[in-house]
């Protein structure tokens, strides 16, 4: 314990590394902010306030008697606007928002489109089983084994689901998409963890370490050291990011299944939001820490804190730019924003047997982190110095 304590206070455990994320926290609530601004209007700031007072009154089990005075409202108003003739008077004791135009847009867009994505639901998912129903039938009957057993698995996932109230899910799309906290995270291992090895290189401490027969165990410490700063950078920006949407646009329906927010209609998981919630930050976790031992192997190969530092800003730069142009399991960084693997099915061919594509990456990581491990463990440290190598 004492020599990962040790390992944690060389790398993350220092006044700048918490100095920058304090920085790093206020900018990624500037970001959001700025997002709500500009993409998220319909529950964002005083248009909230009004979505809100409207919303309470409808949230829940949408029975009868709450959706017909809803509907006979929404069609009051959208006769009145139809032919564009309307007043434009603030009349706050008789419309929420004060206008006419803005009730109109609040029962018929903002939340009449809601409603009816919960009420139809069960309508499109069957419509998904429906169709897997009748490709599993065909491709038994031509034998093709493995197209049968993907289309058996897209009727299981996709069948008898329903939505079983309504509740705001509009913060989902801000959450889910939002890149730039885990683009800090990256920021802050490079910053914390590119000169792990490079420091004992340039102090000559590595000779010591050496001479003691410690090369394993310290090198394992630094792992380690790097797998709780990842659980750390993961915990609190992917908290931050749910409390800043909280802040923002207000989080509702966490207990509710992920298919209720409309931007996972399409979804093949039976899971709830907040279950969502925690595969991001495990998939956040363990890709942040193959991005870690990848900065760590640079730091142990270079000669020095500055070329370790260029190294590991370069590589994450290549796998940004790869992720681009293609989607690979193998990619870390594609997996520190899993919602592409979250809104649609999608699966991989594992020895004839469909395995949903988040699943393949989690284990293609897993397998990224014990073979980078493992090489940082039995690397060499190589520093030339007068003349020679030195091991």
């Amino acid at each position: 314990m004492k020599i990962l304590f040790y390992e944690m206070r060389k790398s993350c455990l220092k006044t700048a590394v918490f100095i920058l994320l304090i920085i790093f926290t206020a900018l990624n609530f500037i970001r959001m902010n700025d997002q709500c601004r500009t993409r998220f209007t319909m529950t964002y700031g005083e248009h909230g306030a009004y979505y809100f007072r409207l919303y309470d009154t409808i949230c829940g089990e949408l029975t009868e008697e709450k959706l017909t005075p809803f509907r006979e409202r929404a069609n009051e108003l959208e006769n009145e606007v139809m032919d564009m003739v309307f007043s434009t008077d603030y009349r706050p004791d008789e419309f929420y928002t004060g206008y006419v135009f803005g009730d109109f847009m609040l029962y018929n867009v903002d939340i009449g489109r809601a409603i009816t994505y919960c009420s139809t639901y069960p309508n499109t998912s069957n419509a998904i089983a429906a169709r897997a129903a009748e490709s599993y039938e065909f491709y038994k009957g031509v034998g093709n084994a493995y197209e049968a057993k993907k289309d058996l698995l897209i009727y299981d996932l996709y069948r008898d689901r329903f939505i079983p109230e309504f509740r705001a899910t509009y913060w989902t799309k801000l959450f889910f998409e939002h890149e730039f906290s885990s683009l800090l995270c990256v920021i802050m291992l490079i910053f914390g963890l590119a000169a792990g090895f490079t420091t004992e290189k340039e102090s000559g401490m590595y000779r010591l370490i050496i001479s003691t027969g410690n090369k394993v165990k310290t090198a394992a410490s630094k792992i380690c050291s790097s797998a709780v700063y990842c659980a750390f950078l993961s915990v609190w920006f992917t908290g931050c990011d749910l409390v800043f949407s909280d802040a923002l646009l207000g989080v509702k329906g966490l207990d509710m299944p992920l298919y209720s927010a409309e931007m996972f209609e399409k979804t093949p998981f039976n899971i709830s939001i907040i279950g969502a919630v925690f595969v991001v930050l495990g998939t956040r976790f363990l890709a942040l820490f193959t991005v870690s031992l990848m900065i760590l192997l640079i730091s142990k190969i270079t000669p020095n804190t500055i070329i370790s530092m260029a190294c590991s800003f370069g590589t994450v730069l290549g796998l940004i730019l790869l992720t681009a142009l293609t989607q690979s399991v193998w990619n870390p960084i594609g997996m520190l924003t899993p919602d592409i693997y979250l809104t649609e099915f999608s699966c991989v061919n594992l020895f004839g047997e469909p395995v949903l594509t988040l699943l393949t990456a989690l284990i293609a990581l897993f397998i990224e982190c014990v073979v980078l491990g493992s090489i940082i463990c039995s690397a060499k440290n190589r520093v030339r110095r007068s003349g020679e190598v030195k091991k």
